[in-house]
């Protein structure tokens, strides 16, 4: 094949046996891609093949708007911050994910690398603030590197591999840089983290629940509670970014952890591969860190309306793929309340925004 030459199928000796029981040569019942193309007509063993043109047809157009039975499509009891993601930037992706449970194929792979070293990043922060309330930086630089090794068989095999040794050092280093900037972070500025991985609930609506799972609850030196959402990203900006126009998960967090509608808790994004650290505007968190941008109480209103249009949409009967472009004919009206993320939606090739790239 392309001038190399291949291992026999393994189910040859059964293809052979069941093409000619009577030990035919092979060559009696076999045929060169070759020959296939020159013949229109050929014979394979005892059996004749006639070659017929196939009428070609055009792929369908991507879909926008898809019609579905009014009230067919309803709220799920409990809701997160990712399926509300998805809801306000493609209801399509929302409905096919949570309501029709079309799932990608569950091919073996390794996770994505991000994954993985968010997952160790997580666990190393975690057992950090588990073992002291306190570090020095040449301490906890010390400690993740040591927890780094205990935990990088566990949770991130493949940086283990030969190949892969200079980029586990790299991350090594990188995770020891930003949990001492981290921890002098706290230190000076007097937060102390009570929590990790806490989960709270709340109730969104009158049939739906709100459930997320916090990364830090902690305590300014004011005594106000503080949410910090911990991130592995080799693109810090976009954080930064969020913050400044719209952060739908760092608002539905706040809103879950606040005790007073009125009331704006200090929140922060901490970045495990870099260490930066951004967050709103507030008195207990040093100006070096703050991020402009609209107030927390604010998005949250503007979410749940998104979300009630979204779902009021949907309930007459409507869904849209926000990825694919308006015409003529269909809803030119609804704006997706954050960019979809087509490049790395599962559906890509059932709303059709794949073909649009090609």
């Amino acid at each position: 094949m392309k001038g190399k030459e291949i291992p026999i199928h393994p189910f040859w000796d059964e293809i052979r046996h069941a093409m000619a029981k009577d030990h035919s040569l092979e060559s009696k019942f076999t045929i060169t891609a070759s020959e296939l193309r020159k013949n229109q007509n050929f014979t394979l063993g005892e059996i004749s093949f006639s070659r017929e043109v196939l009428t070609g047809r055009n792929i369908p157009a991507p879909i926008r708007n898809w019609e579905i039975s009014a009230n067919s499509v309803l709220p799920q009891e409990v809701e997160s911050a990712t399926s509300f993601e998805r809801l306000v930037s493609c209801p399509l992706s929302w409905t096919l994910r949570y309501v029709a449970k079309v799932r990608a194929g569950n091919a073996l792979s390794i996770p994505h690398e991000s994954l993985i070293l968010g997952k160790i990043g997580h666990k190393i922060l975690e057992i950090l603030i588990t073992e002291k309330s306190t570090w020095k930086e040449d301490e906890v630089s010390k400690r993740t590197g040591e927890l780094f090794d205990e935990w990088s068989p566990l949770l991130a095999a493949p940086l283990l591999e030969l190949h892969n040794g200079i980029k586990r050092n790299d991350m090594r280093f990188h995770l020891q840089n930003s949990m001492a900037q981290f921890f002098a972070l706290l230190r000076n500025a007097g937060i102390r983290i009570h929590n990790t991985e806490i989960s709270l609930q709340k109730k969104w609506s009158e049939t739906v629940q709100f459930k997320g799972t916090l990364d830090l609850i902690g305590e300014t030196a004011t005594g106000k509670k503080i949410l910090i959402d911990a991130k592995w990203s080799g693109k810090p900006k976009k954080y930064k970014e969020r913050l400044s126009k719209l952060s739908v998960q760092l608002s539905l967090y706040h809103w879950l952890l606040s005790d007073k509608e009125t009331e704006e808790l200090p929140v922060a994004y901490f970045m495990l591969r870099g260490g930066e650290f951004f967050s709103r505007p507030h008195e207990d968190i040093p100006s070096d860190y703050h991020v402009d941008g609209p107030s927390l109480l604010d998005s949250i209103m503007t979410i749940r309306k998104s979300v009630n249009d979204v779902w009021s949409q949907l309930s007459q009967g409507t869904v849209i793929a926000s990825g694919i472009a308006t015409t003529a004919e269909h809803d030119n009206t609804f704006t997706p309340l954050i960019e979809p993320s087509c490049d790395y939606c599962d559906y890509q090739n059932l709303c059709g925004s794949r073909r649009l790239d090609q």
